[in-house]
């Protein structure tokens, strides 16, 4: 009787003590747990800080008027108080990621549950449990990772962001920070990167199709995967009729809605170079941090109108300038009976489409189809198209081909047909010159891409403001800004700085110098060095107005060597050239390299009355608050007298009427410029400007290789400068230069210089400074023969001091 007593009394210590053991782990569980929990909470964020809510924001840039000409960006944001966001799309996004969100406190249990259910019913992953809070959470404060101890940190966060805000505030901060793909973050960059429009604007169909793209951006992207776009949208749709947000006929109606999308086009930005530099300028004043992030203003000088202006000129003038050396051939070469040409033109009204249009003076990439007697059919983007034999006239006149003895050379040739311009499957660029609705309505024109570039710089001479820039031919090809950043020899368009000086010392356009041959022989020279005209020529006694006008070289050394380099060199500091410049004779044809917008700044100070305004290209920046952290106004120095200022500015209108830029007599208004040329045709350029406007234009290959025989100033540069303006200028007032006081006009002999003394003598009306107009009459002193040997050699000089000059000359430039 007593052996069983001893075995329950065993059995019952073992029960205790392992209950005892379960207890002790429990408790050791529930310790750890609570330590685990603890530590976790240590750590969590401080969601309170929500309340100040400053996510990546975009860094806008503005033009003149206010338009917006650019935007800086990490996550391309646009925030939206939730007062602005429409309610069919709030009810959307709670339809499809959590129709429970007003329900529950942070955690859906009933959510979870139902998740676990239907997915376990699917065999895959159809629903999610996390709450809207839960992703809130998730984005803003913790890692991808999968781990238990995120999952829990993830619910915390979300418990203690639904104790501190409402549900308002939620879903602001929630549709403002996630992310919908295509780098759009934000219901509002969302509607602008697919529709095109306000987030208020959407219809119901894009407002299910915007709510379906977080779950998975990439998967469901209705460029890149539009069934997948369809089909989410069609889920989001039922969701909300299921949520009675929406009735039946609504949702049929909205399913069946053909969706429009944004046309993503190869985006063209014409004021790129100008946006970028100012970039550059931000980045290195206020580093990464502030201008990816922290939502600033740029109010910059940049007008918009101005610039399509420029970009457009100097793409046609390039483009121009390339057709004049021939046709280079195809782009590539495919089949035009692939695969690629039976896809249709246009997607099926049931999928998502992208919006097309093409237009007039459009370029488009096509295959050539076929060719006939009178051109060529071409396959586009855009639709089949008709190139005539006359829209490919130009390349007509040279082809390059490969060479049939060695085909890894090439040769040009001239073209006797059009085979030999043109085969079935080349890939050819053409330009849209007419198109006619229906089929087969597009014309087209050949083009090709030029191999040159091209600068083109605009500004204000009153105020400095520069209001166009482009800095090549495409930015996306290079980013190399040869506005600003490429300092070239600008040959001849270097002389005003040279009769400006000469100016200042008591020199004037009816100064005469002798036109002849002249050798300077310096110690330590390889050789003697005989500057020569470009037209090889020499017009003997010729007065400074028809040596600048003209662009005579020689003219030009001889009076540098009067003026003296060091004068020279003294007034292109004061007129703004920073770049260092050659100390010697060659300095009178532009041998020392300065950037674009240097010379136009220059040339500026004689448009501006001899006053030089600071080129600059932001008016004002402002913080995310509104406030002003920097401000630009213009400023304005004297950098010559009025006179001089007007009297150059003479002298560069008769460039304009009788000299090498009498093309831009076209403009139909008073103009005043220069243009230039160097050495082996390797740099084009053309300064111009009106009394309100300047602008520079430069032309040339980056690799220094020649344009080509005769591609002067006046013919490379010159007609995009006159296109631009044109443009720029089409609704400003026609006005005259303004003469100063200290400015007078008196009659003189054309061949002298000096007074008329008989009715037969050629004579005009010369501007000069006050007190320095001629005296003596042509009758009373003939300047022939030995006289005007003597005037060249410096003994007799008519409005001019002597002074002697030691510099070392150095090559000619043109």
């Amino acid at each position: 009787m007593k052996r069983p007593a001893k075995k329950k009394r065993w059995f019952r210590w073992m029960i205790t003590g392992l209950v005892l053991l379960l207890v002790l782990v429990l408790s050791a569980a529930a310790g750890a747990g609570f330590l685990l929990y603890t530590q976790i909470l240590h750590e969590l964020p401080d969601v309170s800080k929500l309340k100040d809510y400053r996510p990546s924001l975009i860094t806008t840039v503005y033009a003149d008027n206010d338009e917006v000409a650019g935007k800086f960006y990490i996550e391309r944001r646009i925030l939206l108080p939730f007062s602005e966001i429409p309610d069919i799309l709030v009810k959307a996004f709670i339809a499809i990621e959590d129709a429970r969100f007003y329900q529950h406190g942070g955690i859906d249990f009933q959510g979870i549950s139902r998740a676990f259910w239907a997915n376990l019913r699917a065999k895959q992953i159809t629903q999610g449990g996390s709450t809207i809070t839960q992703q809130l959470a998730k984005t803003l404060f913790l890692s991808p990772e999968r781990t238990i101890q995120r999952k829990i940190r993830e619910i915390l966060l979300a418990l203690q962001i639904e104790k501190r805000f409402s549900k308002k505030e939620i879903l602001e901060l929630y549709l403002n920070q996630i992310y919908f793909g295509e780098g759009a973050y934000g219901v509002e960059a969302a509607s602008e990167t697919y529709f095109g429009k306000h987030v208020k604007d959407l219809s119901l169909s894009e407002a299910a199709m915007l709510a379906g793209l977080p779950k998975a951006p990439a998967h469901f992207d209705p460029y890149k995967e539009p069934d997948s776009a369809l089909k989410r949208r069609s889920m989001v749709l039922v969701r909300m009729y299921g949520e009675h947000f929406i009735s039946k006929d609504q949702m049929r109606a909205a399913d069946a809605e053909n969706i429009v999308l944004k046309k993503r086009e190869k985006y063209q930005d014409v004021s790129a170079y100008f946006i970028e530099h100012v970039r550059r300028y931000l980045m290195e004043r206020y580093g990464s941090q502030e201008l990816y992030r922290s939502g600033l203003e740029v109010h910059t000088t940049l007008n918009l109108t101005m610039q399509r202006a420029a970009f457009q000129s100097l793409r046609e003038g390039l483009m121009e300038y390339d057709k004049r050396h021939g046709y280079r051939g195809p782009i590539g070469h495919g089949s035009a009976s692939g695969e690629e040409s039976k896809k249709p033109l246009e997607a099926p009204l049931s999928r998502p489409q992208e919006s097309r249009s093409v237009r007039v003076n459009d370029i488009l990439e096509g295959t050539v189809a076929d060719l006939d007697g009178k051109g060529a059919w071409v396959l586009t983007e855009a639709g089949k198209g008709f190139l005539p034999l006359e829209g490919l006239q130009w390349a007509g006149s040279a082809v390059r081909k490969k060479d049939p003895s060695d085909p890894a050379k090439t040769v040009w040739i001239k073209p006797k047909s059009l085979e030999d311009i043109l085969s079935q499957g080349d890939r050819i660029l053409v330009r849209v010159v007419r198109s006619v609705p229906g089929s087969s309505g597009l014309f087209f024109s050949l083009e090709q891409e030029p191999e040159a570039q091209g600068a083109v710089i605009c500004m204000q001479p009153s105020t400095g403001e520069i209001k166009a820039m482009v800095g090549g031919f495409d930015f996306e090809k290079s980013e190399f800004n040869r506005a600003v950043q490429s300092r070239r020899q600008p040959g001849s368009a270097f002389k005003p700085l040279i009769y400006g000086a000469a100016m200042e010392k008591g020199f004037s356009p009816a100064t005469i110098i002798i036109d002849a041959p002249i050798i300077f022989d310096q110690p330590g020279m390889p050789e003697k060095w005989k500057p020569s005209n470009y037209s090889e020529k020499f017009y003997g006694p010729t007065r400074l107005r028809v040596a600048l006008a003209k662009s005579i070289n020689v003219v030009t050394v001889k009076l540098l060597q009067r003026v003296g380099v060091r004068n020279v060199v003294d007034l292109a500091k004061r007129l703004g050239i920073t770049s260092p410049l050659d100390k010697n004779y060659s300095l009178a044809l532009g041998s020392s390299g300065v950037t674009l917008q240097e010379l136009t700044s220059a040339y500026s100070v004689f448009a501006n009355q001899g006053r030089r305004a600071e080129p600059y290209f932001i008016r004002r920046i402002t913080d995310y608050d509104g406030k002003v952290i920097e401000q630009r106004e213009p400023s304005n120095e004297d950098a010559v007298s009025s006179d001089v200022a007007y009297i150059m500015t003479s002298m560069l209108e008769e460039v304009v009427r009788n000299g090498t830029g009498w093309k831009m007599q076209e403009l139909g208004r008073p103009s005043a410029g220069k243009t230039g040329t160097t050495n082996n045709f390797q740099d084009a350029l053309y300064i111009g400007f009106v009394p309100d406007l300047i602008a520079g234009v430069w032309v040339g290959y980056d690799d220094m290789r020649s344009l080509g025989n005769g591609e002067t100033g006046a013919r490379a540069a010159a007609p995009i400068w006159l296109s631009f303006m044109r443009k720029a200028t089409l609704n400003s007032e026609r006005m005259p230069f303004p003469v100063p006081d200290d400015v007078v006009l008196v009659k003189i002999d054309s061949k002298t210089g000096l007074l008329p003394s008989s009715e037969n003598q050629e004579t005009y009306f010369e501007c000069f400074r006050k007190g320095s107009e001629p005296r003596e009459y042509a009758s009373s002193k003939h300047t022939e023969g030995n006289d005007f040997f003597e005037m060249d050699s410096g003994s007799v000089r008519p409005s001019s001091p002597k002074e002697t000059s030691s510099e070392k000359p150095a090559p000619d430039r043109l």
